[in-house]
């Protein structure tokens, strides 16, 4: 952040005119006469834009040996003189030994300020200022805020902070809304985010237009950060309702209603916003994702289908087959299945294909994919022996069934279920052998 010239400018010049001409004529200092005299000539030529002859006629006063010559309000004329020529490394020696012979000289502090940071020296700058402010009466806030901007120039944030609290407590009723922004800023910068976001509360009920729509999105974006979901919430149904044809702010709140679980109403959102800006890739993936999420499968699988047509990905079919599923069309799920099959190998989808079979009784074909799944040796591969158990028993081939559950046993997981019909699976060799219905 850089201060503007322009306002330093106003704020200096100030002194650099008014306060020679009033101390030349304030007979109480202790100024004299012939020094009054130089002083007034000098700054006709001020007047009148001369600035060169007024160094002339200063410099042969402070070099002629006269009365006076050594006095602080030559160096500071000169200084001003080399600062109204623009060069202030010029002008900051004589305001340098200005303040040498009157520390509380304010106005040499604070055109030292001015040149120091013209001169990118900021934390000179800063503390210049500083000096400006302790020595001058009344005290100003505006000369405390130069100071921190300065430190902040200078890259020291904490430093900024410390000087803006100082101006906050001390002028309470100087305080101005691009202030409260520079104090935000060096907040952000030491990590002091709370601190922060309550200037910028207060900066949104300050501004109107687009500035205050920039503090609101900055604001929502801390409340998002900081994991204040209600607040995030609230200020998000704010823009979307004030700016209702700005994408962006559905958007939000979108991802905000689906960071707190509220899957129906992050649709709706999305769906808004569908309508002012065509969906990308991503964003029909989430459209996808947040229809199955809010128990809409059907409108899940319009989204997922138009993605396949633009890519062949085997995820984007397992989402399909998934959202077939949700919606009991078995049979679609399953074509969709083979589909992807056919265009790549995918252990997820021939677990899914498998169990398609079986809910559509066809056990032996389902056998037969559940074993292809085993031999990939990828994924839930208890669950396969298991699913394979209970299609060999719907099949009535029982041996089969008690080779697959013995194998399934042998996963944590799946151990509990797979002794279970181990042993009805025994029971009913068992019986069926003892009733002479096995040889």
């Amino acid at each position: 952040m850089r201060l503007k010239k322009s306002i330093l400018t106003g704020f200096l010049v100030l002194f650099i005119l008014c306060f020679a001409a009033n101390a030349s004529q304030n007979k109480s200092d202790d100024i004299p006469l012939a020094l009054r005299i130089i002083l007034n000539d000098a700054y006709r030529n001020f007047d009148r834009q001369e600035y060169k002859k007024a160094i002339e006629t200063l410099d042969i006063f402070r070099t002629g040996g006269k009365n006076g010559f050594d006095h602080y309000l030559v160096d500071f004329s000169l200084g001003n003189a080399w600062l109204h020529l623009n060069n202030p490394s010029r002008a900051v020696p004589f305001y340098e030994s200005a303040i040498a012979k009157n520390r509380d000289f304010s106005a040499a502090w604070l055109n030292l300020a001015r040149c120091r940071y013209d001169l990118s020296q900021f934390k000179k700058a800063a503390e210049a200022f500083e000096k400006g402010y302790e020595t001058s009466s009344p005290k100003q806030g505006e000369t405390l805020y130069y100071a921190a901007a300065s430190y902040f120039s200078d890259g020291n944030a904490s430093k900024t902070v410390e000087v803006m609290e100082r101006l906050f407590k001390n002028h309470p009723e100087d305080i101005r809304p691009e202030w409260k922004e520079t104090l935000v800023n060096a907040y952000l910068a030491v990590k002091e985010n709370k601190k922060a976001l309550v200037f910028m509360e207060e900066l949104v009920t300050q501004f109107t237009g687009e500035k205050k729509l920039q503090w609101q999105e900055t604001i929502l974006y801390h409340y998002l950060s900081m994991n204040m979901q209600k607040k995030a919430l609230r200020m998000a149904d704010q823009l979307s309702e004030t700016y209702p044809l700005e994408p962006k702010w559905w958007k939000a709140l979108a991802h905000i209603h689906l960071s707190m679980d509220h899957h129906r109403e992050a649709l709706a959102a999305m769906t808004i916003y569908g309508y002012l800006q065509p969906y990308n890739e991503r964003e029909k993936i989430l459209m996808a994702e947040l229809s199955l999420m809010a128990g809409v499968p059907s409108k899940a699988v319009t989204y997922y289908e138009s993605l396949q047509a633009q890519t062949s990905q085997s995820e984007i079919i397992v989402k399909i087959v998934q959202s077939y599923q949700m919606m009991n069309q078995p049979e679609q799920a399953l074509k969709w299945a083979e589909k992807g099959l056919l265009q790549a190998k995918s252990s997820e989808l021939m677990m899914q294909k498998a169990t398609l079979l079986y809910e559509l009784r066809q056990y032996e074909k389902s056998i037969q994919t559940f074993e292809s799944f085993i031999n990939e040796k990828k994924g839930d591969i208890g669950l396969a022996w298991l699913m394979i158990g209970f299609a060999a028993a719907q099949d009535n081939n029982l041996d089969k069934a008690v080779i697959a559950f013995e194998n399934a046993s042998k996963f944590e997981r799946h151990q509990k279920t797979a002794i279970s019909h181990l042993e009805q699976m025994r029971n009913i060799k068992s019986s069926a052998f003892h009733q002479g219905n096995l040889p």
